[in-house]
């Protein structure tokens, strides 16, 4: 597991909707924002989030943990200290705080600002322009590190740190995002330092999104107020109890074919997206799979709920 989470930043649904990869579901509850982008805008829409108003779960370990994200304040952010982000232990007790400061810098704490651990130097946030912010912590008492990036730029680099909050485990359980500024965030994710791919920093990166425009290979689900089975998938405001793919069928399998990307550079990789329920009592479970290079990746069954 290494690219935990990622939301590019309301680019599908009506409301805001989440990426997931390990399982990780987090709705992020924001304001979507379609119109009026500021400068250094890559997406075509952007979420608005207040004050640390969203809080995604990650897997409880030290870390290290890497959050990125694109951001923008259309306010005067930066004449005062707001809180930014906080990455916090399983209990929700705070570890590190990283604050925007006056002149656009970031400061980073441990705890709720108990301890100020450094400030950023060089290329600073600026209003109404986006910037890639990448925030980067190991929890230790000793030996933590933090390290934030500012449009691929390393504008601090902590090592041997006492990185562990007062009244915390060493563990990092979840992160915190959004301010009292409530900036424009596009392109958000998470990764950890396990596995072998996307274990740090990712850049500045761009999440656009696909959809089912044909159906794939496997046939066997029955198609639910459309005509076909990649159309009763493919909706960018799922029509869920009217438009739907469904089977009762242990083993059954459909799939489905997307356009070719317009990406150029690396693809770093792909966060598949479902909305699934069951509609009858007892167990059942369902496995996302994604065909790569010829070959069939089957997940892990996931258990559904009835929402």
């Amino acid at each position: 597991m290494s690219l935990l989470w990622a939301e590019p930043g309301a680019a599908f649904w009506s409301t805001t909707v989440q990426a997931v990869s390990g399982g990780y579901w987090t709705a992020l509850v924001a304001t979507r924002v379609t119109s009026g982008l500021p400068s250094g805008n890559i997406e075509s829409t952007a979420i608005r989030i207040g004050n640390l108003a969203k809080q995604i779960t990650v897997p409880s370990s030290p870390g290290t943990y890497t959050f990125g994200f694109r951001m923008c304040s259309d306010q005067s952010p930066y004449n005062s200290s707001q809180v930014l982000c906080k990455f916090l232990d399983p209990s929700s007790n705070t570890q590190c705080t990283f604050n925007t400061v006056s002149g656009g810098a970031i400061n980073v704490y441990r705890g709720d600002n108990e301890t100020l651990l450094g400030t950023s130097s060089g290329t600073n946030l600026s209003q109404n322009v986006g910037s890639y912010v990448e925030l980067q912590m190991l929890c230790n008492g000793s030996t933590g590190t933090a390290t934030i990036k500012i449009n691929g730029s390393a504008v601090l680099t902590l090592t041997g740190q006492n990185t562990q909050g007062s009244g915390s485990t060493t563990n990092i359980g979840s992160i915190k995002v959004g301010s009292n500024i409530t900036p424009l965030f596009q392109d958000l994710y998470i990764t950890n330092g396990s596995g072998s791919h996307n274990t740090g920093f990712l850049g500045d990166v761009s999440m656009p999104v696909s959809l089912a425009n044909a159906n794939g290979t496997y046939t066997s689900w029955t198609p639910n107020g459309a005509a076909t089975i990649y159309q009763s998938v493919n909706a960018s405001t799922p029509a869920d109890s009217t438009v739907f793919a469904s089977d009762s069928t242990p083993g059954d399998r459909f799939s489905v074919s997307y356009p070719s990307t317009s990406v150029t550079g690396t693809i770093v990789g792909v966060a598949h997206m479902s909305r699934m329920l069951k509609s009858t009592s007892g167990t059942r479970t369902v496995s996302q799979t994604i065909t790569n290079g010829g070959n069939d990746q089957v997940a892990s069954a996931v258990a559904l709920g009835t929402s």
